[in-house]
């Protein structure tokens, strides 16, 4: 029985697969870059922070599409149809997925826990600043916030999220050229 869904399904996979692929390459080469480049170690913790915390979202959003998507292509298909290389392509978005709990224990996720406490901490001394005081007195906050974030700290967990990044992009683009070279394989078949 042909089931025509299942090109859709591997499609659908295929596209969000890319989009992970191109959320963790622009992520490693390119979004980190300017966050290097903020002049103080309290407003590159906010930013890398609210950045990190958006582009984690996307990138389990889209993981699971890949995932699931594969595995129904795979599950929904006739017997001649079940092609290894689709269980290969979600094992390999599962992986890429895991990256940050495979190359992230313990240490880092305390040193998480620190900076976002840290991060929040800003916020509210920022906020009831901004109320309360004149410009120049919130700028002297500004500037003794920035003192109690260290930015070595923030330079070091943004350098170890660049290299999870440049990981996880490098292990779905492997599997988003499994699946095209796949798809193609699939040609006219199901």
């Amino acid at each position: 029985m042909r089931l025509p869904i299942i090109p859709t399904i591997k499609f659908v996979g295929t596209v969000s697969l890319g989009l992970l692929t191109g959320i963790s390459y622009t992520t490693a080469t390119q979004s980190l870059r300017s966050l290097f480049a903020l002049p103080s170690a309290g407003a590159a913790n906010t930013s890398y922070l609210t950045h990190k915390r958006a582009t984690l979202r996307s990138i389990n959003i889209f993981s699971a599409i890949s995932i699931s998507t594969y595995a129904l292509a795979y599950t929904l298909a006739p017997r001649q149809g079940r092609h290894p290389y689709l269980l290969y392509t979600s094992v390999l978005v599962a992986l890429s997925g895991g990256v940050d709990y495979f190359l992230s224990r313990g240490a880092s996720q305390q040193e998480s826990r620190d900076m976002q406490t840290a991060a929040k901490a800003n916020q509210k001394a920022s906020n009831t600043m901004e109320m309360e005081e004149s410009d120049e007195d919130f700028e002297d906050l500004k500037e003794a916030q920035s003192l109690r974030v260290n930015g070595e700290e923030v330079r070091l967990s943004m350098e170890g999220w660049k290299f999870r990044e440049t990981v996880r992009g490098s292990v779905s683009a492997v599997a988003f050229m499994m699946a095209v070279v796949g798809m193609w394989g699939d040609g006219a078949r199901v």
